[in-house]
């Protein structure tokens, strides 16, 4: 049984990596593929190993959930990086500014 969790908890945290890498790069329209490609294995050796429908089920939902969390949580993160890399650009054009307007004296 050990070793029945402890594969489920790496597949789980494989799965959300690789939504997260999805995640970083690409939008929602990506997770078509992977929910459908992972769905498809996963009942496929589900009844190969001659597990429950039930066992089967539940590594379905863990699997694609996890996916699906993995991908939000690197869109956020992606999210997060792009902003903080354009509020650096800001920063130099809000320096410069400076240089090129000045106030009117009068």
């Amino acid at each position: 049984m050990a070793v029945t969790q402890m594969i489920i908890v790496a597949f789980a945290v494989t799965t959300f990596l690789i939504g997260a890498i999805l995640g970083l790069r690409f939008r929602v329209v990506v997770l078509i593929a992977p929910v459908v490609i992972g769905f498809v294995a996963i009942v496929a050796v589900g009844i190969a190993s001659g597990n429950s429908a039930g066992f089967i089920l539940f590594v379905v939902f863990l699997g694609l959930t996890a996916l699906q969390l993995g991908y939000v949580t690197g869109a956020v993160i992606g999210c997060f990086a792009t902003k903080s890399h354009a509020r650096e650009d800001s920063a130099e054009i809000i320096s410069i500014e400076p240089r090129l307007y000045r106030r009117s004296q009068g």
